[in-house]
């Protein structure tokens, strides 16, 4: 909730300037009326209204809408990635890859199966190019539907080649699947076990409260029957 209040009080801020902007006027209106649909993508509306589809690409007219959003989305997300020292990407376990959204040059050799967590990013075409590719749109510190979840784990724990888990930085949403998918393969005992496992090969992940949550959820209503890797 806190999200959705923190972008609707953005885009209504730059609504409120806009009444006094002069020739810009639309420009700030465009851009608060951005803020504000996005702020909904955190409430029940949920991620849909990113236009995110099953293959990987985004709606041109949510990104119309959207746009003045996107922009400033995905121009931190650049300078984050040319700022950081963290690898792109970690193997968590063999064939079990966790990373941020990346090229197909920068994938690790081999991925068979590329799992998508993000809402804000249309996914690039070579890298769904010629390996399979699955998509669950959730938007950034925000947990899954529990039914996207669990067959996504399923789809990624009884996949037979390496699998490559993302979403915008590789350290909420992304890895909390990949905390799922260890105990579903039974390389982990408990949810706990399995986060300690991910963080040990990857420090920099954050799962927060709801997303800890959905994985107690999971384990204890919607765990899949364990299967080695």
């Amino acid at each position: 909730m806190k999200y959705a209040v923190t972008l609707a009080v953005i885009g209504v801020a730059q609504l409120y300037v806009a009444r006094s902007a002069g020739s810009g006027a639309w420009l700030l209106a465009w851009s608060g009326l951005s803020w504000i649909l996005a702020s909904t993508a955190y409430l029940p509306v949920g991620p849909r209204v990113f236009g995110k589809r099953p293959g990987g690409t985004m709606a041109w007219g949510s990104v119309v809408l959207l746009l003045p959003y996107l922009l400033v989305t995905w121009g931190l997300w650049e300078l984050q990635k040319r700022l950081t020292r963290e690898r792109s990407c970690h193997e968590i376990a063999p064939g079990l890859w966790l990373g941020r959204r990346c090229s197909a040059a920068e994938l690790p050799p081999g991925i068979m199966l590329v799992a998508d967590l993000t809402a804000e990013f249309g996914e690039p075409r070579d890298v769904r190019a010629g390996r399979a590719y699955l998509c669950l749109p959730t938007m950034d510190a925000a947990a899954p539907s529990l039914p996207g979840f669990r067959q996504m784990v399923e789809t990624i724990a009884a996949h037979p080649g390496p699998v490559y888990v993302h979403c915008a930085l590789g350290h909420g949403r992304s890895a909390t699947v990949v905390a799922a998918a260890l105990a579903a393969c039974g390389q982990a005992a408990s949810i706990d076990e399995a986060i300690q496992i991910v963080r040990a090969a990857r420090p920099g992940i954050e799962i927060n409260a709801a997303q800890h949550a959905l994985l107690e959820q999971w384990s204890a209503d919607a765990r899949p029957n364990h299967r080695a890797r």
